[in-house]
Formats: C-alpha cells, sequence, structure tokens
C-alpha cells in the first residue's frame, strides 16, 4: 500500500521532519515547483552538507593575521602578521575566485612603498601619504572601506591612479 505524500503545507507544518515518497517519486520541472517547495528543499540542504565556514573575496582575516589571496593556479596567498609576512601554500580561511579576479604577482622582500611615488603625479608628499592610507585601508578584510575622490581641472592632468584604476 503506496503512503500518501504530504503537501508542501503539511510538510512545513510538521517541522520538515519527513516526507514519504509515493511508490514512484514524481518529478516536477523546476520552474513548476511551488514556492513553498523551494523553500523547503533550500532549508534541508545545509543540515546535510556539514558546518557553514565563512569565504572570502580577495581579503580576509583569521586569529590576528591577514590573508591576501594571490588568485594564483596554487591557492597560494600573503600571510601578514604584526611581525612579518610571508607567501603561504595552504592559507587557513577558504577564498572564492570570481570570473574577472586576475593573480596578483607575488610580494618580494626588500622593496619600497617610496617608489610608488615617482609613478604618481601628486602635488606634494601629502598627497602621497593619503594614497597610501587609502591603498592600506583597501585591504582591510571589512568596511567601512574610503573612497578616493581625484579632482583637478581639464587642463591639468590627473594622478596615475585615475587613468589606471579601470583596468
Amino acid at each position: 500500500m503506496a503512503t500518501a505524500k504530504p503537501g508542501p503545507s503539511e510538510a512545513a507544518a510538521s517541522g520538515l521532519s519527513c516526507v514519504v515518497p509515493v511508490t514512484e517519486p514524481v518529478v516536477r520541472p523546476r520552474a513548476r515547483r511551488s514556492s513553498m517547495e523551494r523553500l523547503i528543499s533550500w532549508r534541508r540542504a545545509p543540515s546535510s552538507m556539514g558546518p557553514e565556514r565563512l569565504v572570502h573575496l580577495r581579503v580576509a582575516e583569521h586569529n590576528g593575521a591577514l590573508y591576501l589571496d594571490l588568485a594564483d593556479n596554487h591557492w597560494r596567498a600573503v600571510e601578514v602578521t604584526p611581525a612579518a609576512w610571508q607567501i603561504v601554500s595552504a592559507p587557513p580561511v577558504p577564498f572564492r575566485r570570481t570570473p574577472g579576479l586576475l593573480p596578483l604577482p607575488a610580494p618580494q622582500c626588500g622593496g619600497s612603498i617610496i617608489a610608488l611615488q615617482s609613478l604618481l603625479n601628486l602635488a606634494s608628499n601629502d598627497d602621497f601619504i593619503l594614497i597610501v592610507a587609502w591603498l592600506l585601508a583597501a585591504l582591510r578584510p571589512a568596511g567601512p572601506y574610503p573612497l578616493l575622490a581625484l579632482a583637478g581641472n581639464r587642463a591639468r592632468p590627473k594622478p596615475l591612479p585615475a587613468s589606471s584604476s579601470r583596468h
């Protein structure tokens, strides 16, 4: 004897505890499923998939260290702590890769942020300090993030970041 399959509202009322199929499963096209059936299947899925983990895009924080995803084929990241930085091959945080996310070059020891100043068309050293502060703040794992506003008249060229930030 076949057992009747409870409707979506009955399954929701029973706390999604059991849905007994009829002798042959009824397969409906995705578009024809009711919103209640989609909700029931969505709410049921995470419990069978294991614990939830936060997935990060490019930058993450874990146990006081920052991680910058290099987005390379080896899934390496740069681990930055107050004491030092290093490239790690298995970061403790998961990253997701969107189609437009391009790989970053691996950092090299011995450089200086001052080398960046010669590439920018800035009026003063104070402007450079503001640009460096903006770059560092953009690498924080959570907002709020500062906005960079570049201003100037048509006759005066904008700093390099205005033209290169679009690429």
